[in-house]
């Protein structure tokens, strides 16, 4: 009889302690992480708005390399979405909602278990050459059990180090990624004869059609004027992306 009772009370007081922490507990999770990465802004914006990259960089990944993926919607960028199953590290999906080239990516994610959305931000800004990469995390209206859980296992906490983990893994890889580097060079002034274009896209400049069709307009009309080429035929970018 005795031993019931001390039971009796011990599951009383971790009754009780459940509703304080739930009661007491946070109702919001921010956090916020930075690394600076020896890269342009639009090399990282390239990978980060890539969730299939992600496998290789994420810490939450990277810990279970059975992790079931499922990727919907745009390859990349805006509407990009993956979906994933895990024995270890719990199950749920992100999107990414809103997304400026090379300066800002928003996630949206659900997890098993959470009723309300989170929310995730990348910031990315260039300052000679290299990037500052910001990463955030907003959790609001966190319920009652979450909060029990997210008190005892000190969940911003272990976000924080599993961000700062992740950062690091993403500076590493684009890091070692090679880089564009142009050659220049300096030429006496001369006058050159175009055909001009206006937006093109990747697609038009596959196969290098294009080109030749415009060089070959080019020459016709050189041809027509009774002059010749002094070097070799350039093509001129007015603005480009990295793709």
């Amino acid at each position: 009889m005795r031993a019931l009772k001390i039971i009796l009370l011990i599951v009383v007081v971790i009754a009780l302690a459940v509703v304080v922490i739930g009661a007491t507990g946070p109702k919001e999770m921010h956090v916020k992480e930075s690394v600076e990465i020896d890269a342009p802004s639009s090399m990282v914006y390239e990978v980060v708005s890539d969730l299939k990259t992600w496998d290789s960089w994420g810490y939450w990944q990277l810990q279970d390399s059975l992790m079931e993926h499922t990727y919907t919607g745009a390859d990349a960028g805006l509407g990009a979405k993956n979906t994933w199953i895990s024995k270890s590290q719990g199950n749920g999906s992100q999107e990414i909602v809103e997304a400026t080239a090379n300066e800002h990516l928003k996630l949206e994610m659900h997890f098993d278990g959470w009723d309300a959305a989170s929310y995730a931000e990348w910031f990315f800004e260039e300052k000679d050459g290299k990037t500052m990469a910001t990463w955030t995390m907003d959790q609001e209206d966190i319920n009652f059990m979450a909060r029990v859980f997210m008190s005892i296992f000190n969940m911003e906490e272990v976000v924080s180090s599993a961000y700062q983990t992740s950062l690091t893994n993403l500076k590493n890889k684009i890091e070692a990624m090679p880089k564009f580097e142009p050659e220049t060079a300096q030429i006496s002034d001369m006058w050159y004869i175009g055909q001009r274009f206006d937006g093109v896209t990747e697609e038009n400049l596959k196969d290098g059609a294009m080109h030749g069709a415009a060089y070959q307009a080019i020459g016709a009309a050189m041809a027509e004027a009774g002059t010749t080429s002094g070097g070799m035929p350039i093509c001129i970018v007015h603005s480009y992306n990295e793709g």
